[in-house]
């Protein structure tokens, strides 16, 4: 089989860690034996926020290449160096008779108006300083290497990941300079639904200047560009919407997947895996931002609690991942510490073994319907792969179609607090009548596997060379 190169251009490989990363490393796990050898041009090691070596096994022999960058994310972790996790430790998890307490985190809740004031100065930065986005700074050491390795390994087609523009602009201009075809791996809805518009009142002349400014640089890039991967067909189709000048026929749908390999022996693990086995366990996996809001499940779990008390030491809801302090101040506000367990992040292959011992899996994403209904989170297949119902406070969208059409679980509307409770509710006497199981199509399961999903990236990039 020929032995053609692919330079992936992304901000985190491993040794980085986080739920982004689960997407590259598939696709390079399994593209080498499709024909394709993945060059990465990436950020150095000590630039990374959390770190998962566990990952680096399924990359080993991808040939990566590592830049430093003056953004300010690099720059606060170099002078604020955080501890790398050891892999064998889980915050409170050793002692399985060890209350939820010792976990959770709320007590040391900051109190609201500082929480305010800091999510304050973080938006407003990220809306008038980093343009186009906070990797800027990575721009001229990325292309510098892009250069050489180009020049040194004439990869066949460079593939740009999105969230951060910096790596298409460094892609495109790479694509420009070399006349080398670009495939955009687009994680996210750009100049859709800006992340930096979220929260704005009213109009402002800069903010105007900026969306203008983002709006012919989408447009640039995605006419040269050979192909435009989503991650949704909703995506898809919110694009060629929204942009009819870009030719329709570029555009690709790549979900997120799962590896079953990282699911091998993960349930029969040392016991200090297994917490709360004696209550209704309630997990989420993941990190929560403005798109991810607990908000709605902790007033339809409070809503229940209050009404059926008895089942409030029947229950454990589990966060595994970015929680936030806002979201551990109204937790300790609605007097939840006794049931929230909050476990900070942790490497993949644990983060696995506490997912597969949940007998319901949570997902959250709250309005407007018309951005977050193109999203299906990355965690989603791995829920699916795992056969556990799934409790989706969701808008309208592609996630909850897939939810209904498989019948994985249970899909409320974010602002309906009693049909959140009663959801958990009848959800919690299946688990004690031990007919909680879901039984899923195994075919729309696997359509999801890594493998499979690394074909259809194959053949993308062999299109585009072949054009």
């Amino acid at each position: 089989m020929a032995n053609r190169r692919v330079l992936i251009i992304t901000d985190s490989f491993p040794p980085a860690g986080g739920g982004a990363v689960q997407r590259i490393v598939g696709f390079c796990k399994y593209l080498p034996s499709l024909g394709w050898k993945p060059l990465i041009l990436t950020l150095r090691d000590d630039l990374y926020r959390t770190y998962d070596y566990s990952l680096v096994e399924n990359v080993k022999g991808i040939e990566v290449f590592k830049t430093f960058s003056l953004d300010v994310d690099s720059l606060k972790t170099l002078i604020f160096r955080r501890q790398k996790p050891a892999l064998s430790k889980v915050e409170g998890t050793e002692d399985r008779s060890l209350p939820l307490q010792t976990v959770s985190r709320g007590q040391k809740s900051k109190t609201n108006p500082q929480i305010l004031k800091l999510n304050w100065l973080k938006s407003f930065m990220d809306r008038y300083i980093f343009i186009p986005d906070p990797k800027s700074g990575w721009l001229p050491f990325a292309i510098l290497k892009g250069i050489k390795i180009v020049r040194d390994r004439k990869p066949d087609v460079i593939f740009a990941v999105y969230p951060y523009t910096t790596s298409l602009l460094i892609g495109y201009i790479l694509h420009k300079f070399f006349k080398i075809p670009i495939v955009l791996d687009m994680h996210d809805t750009w100049t859709l639904y800006p992340e930096w518009l979220i929260g704005v009142k009213g109009s402002s002349p800069l903010l105007k200047i900026r969306q203008r400014l983002e709006e012919t640089m989408l447009k640039l890039i995605f006419n040269s560009s050979s192909a435009i991967i989503t991650n949704t067909e909703y995506m898809k189709n919110m694009y060629i919407k929204r942009y009819p000048s870009i030719n329709p026929s570029k555009y690709v749908t790549i979900n997120n997947g799962y590896d079953p390999d990282d699911f091998v022996g993960i349930e029969n693990e040392n016991d200090r895996f297994k917490i709360q086995d004696s209550k209704f366990k309630i997990i989420f996996s993941g990190r929560y931002y403005r798109h991810h809001y607990p908000l709605y499940f902790l007033k339809g779990l409070n809503w229940i609690i209050n009404k059926y008390p008895d089942i409030r030491n029947e229950i454990s809801a589990i966060f595994m991942g970015s929680f936030g302090k806002e979201n551990e101040y109204i937790v300790k506000k609605m007097g939840l510490e006794d049931i929230i367990t909050i476990i900070e992040y942790l490497p993949y292959k644990e983060n696995l073994k506490i997912l597969s011992n949940a007998d319901l899996f949570l997902i959250t994403l709250i309005p407007p319907s018309d951005f977050n209904g193109y999203r299906i989170p990355s965690k989603v297949p791995e829920y699916l792969y795992l056969k556990k119902p799934i409790l989706a406070i969701i808008p309208d969208g592609e996630l909850k179609q897939l939810i209904e059409k498989l019948k994985a679980g249970i899909v409320v509307e974010p602002a309906d607090i009693e049909g959140i409770g009663n959801a958990i509710y009848e959800l919690y006497n299946r688990y004690k009548n031990n007919s909680l199981n879901v039984l899923l199509d195994e075919e729309s399961v696997k359509k999801f596997d890594y493998k499979i999903l690394s074909k259809k990236m194959a053949d993308v990039l062999l299109s585009v060379i072949a054009a």
